[in-house]
């Protein structure tokens, strides 16, 4: 079998698709046995291996599944690199957790328990290095994302812009601005006798912890913040929906955290991280050890599960470029 490496679908993509022009007279598909697919670092997968994964698809999904090319090759490198996970927890000692009851446990195999009782050993045994200067740094570089809002209560006039046109929400909005500033203090008089906001009858157009991130549209917390003192008219602004005036009642002033206070929380994260790269650089070292692969039997994975018929004029981009 010639050698392989990561690229397998460079290699292998216009077999595939030679092999689709003759997916209307199919010969018959390779027995399943013994005969290995691809192997890698140790760990070989067979059609055997290939066709158990085959029956967690939809029978009539598996045409489909197997005529992509990248979907062939994303089979065959996660089944390797789950056996070379399991063959690491085998060698270690390590023994999976015991397998679920029920219909969901009797799709977990043997090996796939072993490779993630491999991870889970392998996160575990990771020594976290001392985190306490690079927590520091991210605080520093990202004192922004350590601020407590302070308190931002306003309410709004709300005019729709979906149960009329735009000229027409605007023509109102402007007429509501005007009264609002004329007349600050009547502008609950303005939210009963204009505003389209269905929650009105019992929040009375008033909103709290505006500056709180992602709970309301950034153009309305702009001019929400920018009011100075209560009783302060905004502009008109425009959201996705429609156009509001707003009135401040309440704001107190944001509060920076010291870095004591956050310290635990950046140093949980940091070492989260820590941890999802140790475990990305690990599979990627066995996904990129040389992999050697049997054509003909990748070739045969478009129609072994059910002819393919080509897509007229289509190609593989392997193929394009010569």
């Amino acid at each position: 079998m010639p050698p392989i490496r990561s690229n397998l679908i460079a290699a292998l993509c216009l077999l595939l698709w030679m092999s689709g022009t003759v997916a209307a007279q199919p010969t018959a598909p390779p027995a399943a046995g013994s005969s290995v697919v691809a192997s890698q670092g140790g760990a070989t997968v067979t059609l055997a291996d290939i066709d158990a994964f085959a029956q967690r698809i939809p029978v009539d999904k598996r045409p489909g599944f197997f005529n992509s090319p990248t979907r062939i090759e994303g089979v065959i490198t996660n089944l390797l690199l789950q056996k070379q996970l399991a063959a690491e927890a085998r060698k270690a000692g390590i023994k999976p957790d015991p397998k679920p009851q029920g219909a969901e446990g009797a799709d977990v195999s043997d090996e796939a328990a072993l490779a993630k009782a491999r991870m889970e050993r392998f996160r575990a045994d990771l020594k976290i290095p001392d985190l306490g200067e690079l927590a520091q740094e991210e605080y520093v570089a990202h004192k922004e994302d350590y601020v407590v809002p302070g308190k931002l209560t306003v309410r709004h006039v709300l005019i729709s812009t979906r149960s009329r046109s735009e000229a027409d929400a605007r023509t109102l909005a402007d007429t509501v601005e005007q009264e609002a500033k004329a007349h600050p203090d009547r502008f609950d008089a303005l939210i009963e006798k204009y505003s389209d906001d269905p929650a009105k009858a019992t929040s009375h157009g008033v909103l709290e912890q505006v500056g709180e991130k992602g709970k309301y549209v950034a153009a309305f917390v702009r001019e929400a913040k920018a009011l100075a003192k209560p009783g302060d008219i905004s502009p008109v602004v425009g959201t996705p929906f429609a156009l509001h005036v707003i009135q401040l009642v309440e704001r107190t002033p944001d509060r920076q955290q010291s870095f004591d206070e956050v310290k635990d929380d950046i140093l949980k994260r940091l070492a989260s991280r820590f941890v999802d790269k140790a475990v990305r650089e690990h599979a990627d070292a066995l996904r990129n050890l040389p992999m050697n692969a049997d054509p003909a039997l990748v070739a045969s994975l478009r129609t072994r599960y059910g002819a393919v018929a080509p897509v007229p004029g289509e190609q593989p981009k392997a193929a394009a470029g010569k």
